[in-house]
């Protein structure tokens, strides 16, 4: 191997790595910010959502511990895009679901429920959008899954 072969590897490794200690930072700033956000909250739509999450953070960050000790390469978006058609249909039917859930309780509950609410509906679009692409992507690449970048 090339010395400049070598560099590249290392590079490579080490932005592996940072990403996911960002990732890992993100999560944490999350909690920490929903912990917040649900103490100071007087509406228990936001204390609901607060709540939630801080708990959906620490889940993902004992997930990640647990896969770390275990061995197994670190969650990546590509892990929870589908690749096939009937996958497609299941996720973008409980995703559309979700995300008319969503504008529901943005439309009922003024004050942070209207965020949540918003926050959730466009996540779910941009979640179908993500599935689409996998699909299109595992489908011109022979079935081999999600694109590289992802």
């Amino acid at each position: 191997m090339t010395p400049s072969g070598m560099q590249a590897s290392d590079d490579r490794a080490f932005w592996a790595e940072t990403r996911q200690w960002l990732v890992r930072l993100i999560a944490l700033l999350i909690g920490v910010l929903g912990l917040f956000g649900a103490s100071k909250t007087e509406d228990p739509v936001g204390y609901v959502c607060g709540l939630g999450a801080a708990i959906a953070a620490v889940a993902f960050l004992f997930v990640d511990i647990d896969r770390y000790f275990d061995g197994a390469r670190p969650w990546r978006v590509g892990d929870f895009l589908v690749d096939s058609y009937g996958g497609l249909i299941v996720v973008g039917a409980v995703l559309l679901a979700l995300g008319i859930a969503g504008l529901f309780l943005a439309a009922t509950h003024p004050g942070v429920g209207y965020y949540a609410g918003l926050g959730l509906a466009i996540a779910c679009v941009l979640a179908i959008f993500l599935n689409i692409g996998s699909y299109f992507d595992a489908q011109e690449h022979g079935g081999t899954g999600s694109s590289p970048i992802l």
